[in-house]
């Protein structure tokens, strides 16, 4: 008997997450439709949203997808949330005076020309992170979080300081290059982690010291069987 379509709906912080991801999610689900909602920015660290209403504010995300399209809870298959780590566990004191505007990310370190908010922003995002991670169902839909570090563009070129205009650049570079390569984009994200983490694992090794500053990924975790 034919089966239904259903909607996976991919939620991430902006157009470069779509562009560099689309086309292999939607190869990798090919027997759904994959949907995304871009926040344009970062729910994680939006002022406004803690630990104690992000789970409402994802809730909303999924029902301005499911208007848009006509969809009902039992219509999406799941929700998927990418977040950039920015490296959010870090230490504070990791997080040194500079003299530019520009945030700028280092392998052990964040630069700065207002360390304490850096370090309010970290604080939010943490607690907003560490409950997403213990969330299973959102409306009864299975949702899971998984993390770019220290952001999408260290992933996907080794670039945790990218311009916008490098951000466009490298997110079609990677769409083109995967687009009809699936076994290699999957290949490429087992390759972010060490092999014997599982998905719980990961979390907490992204927890660590300066990881959150490095360059992981634990995207494989949506390609388990």
């Amino acid at each position: 008997m034919k089966t239904s379509r259903k909607t996976v709906l991919c939620i991430v912080e902006g157009i470069t997450d779509q562009v560099a991801l689309g086309a292999s999610l939607a190869a990798f689900f090919f027997n759904d439709d994959v949907r995304f909602h871009i926040v344009h920015g970062d729910i994680t660290t939006t002022a406004g949203v803690n630990s104690r209403n992000i789970i409402t504010k994802i809730a909303s995300f999924a029902k301005e997808e499911m208007a848009l399209y006509n969809l009902r809870p039992k219509d999406i298959k799941q929700i998927i949330h990418i977040v950039d780590m920015d490296g959010a566990f870090i230490n504070d004191d990791c997080i040194l005076q500079g003299d530019s505007d520009a945030v700028r990310y280092l392998p052990n370190a964040i630069i700065t020309v207002k360390p304490d908010s850096i370090r309010k922003r970290n604080l939010s995002k943490r607690d907003n992170i560490l409950r997403l991670i213990r969330c299973r169902m959102i409306m009864d839909i299975p949702y899971s979080i998984y993390f770019m570090a220290c952001n999408l563009e260290h992933v996907i070129c080794d670039n945790p300081n990218a311009t916008r205009k490098e951000k466009i650049e490298a997110a079609s570079r990677f769409e083109m290059k995967y687009a009809e390569n699936l076994s290699g984009f999957i290949e490429f994200f087992i390759s972010q982690l060490p092999p014997e983490l599982t998905y719980a694992d990961s979390w907490d090794f992204i927890q660590k010291d300066c990881n959150s500053l490095g360059r992981y990924s634990n995207l494989k975790f949506v390609f388990r069987s």
